[in-house]
């Protein structure tokens, strides 16, 4: 298993409480947006930035 460290920019820090991000973290949604993310690299061979990935997902 590998992990990661998040780190968080101070306007993110403003806007959610380490809890609630933790839960965000830890949801189904979360592992899905992931899940999505790799399924579109390993369609297309590329990254992108999450500008357009978060539009193609209508985020």
């Amino acid at each position: 298993m590998t992990t990661n460290t998040i780190k968080l920019n101070e306007k993110t820090s403003q806007k959610f409480s380490s809890l609630q991000l933790e839960k965000f973290i830890n949801s189904e949604d979360f592992e899905d947006i992931v899940l999505w993310y790799q399924m579109s690299k390993w369609k297309t061979g590329k990254t992108t930035s999450f500008n357009s990935f978060k539009e193609e997902l209508w985020l």
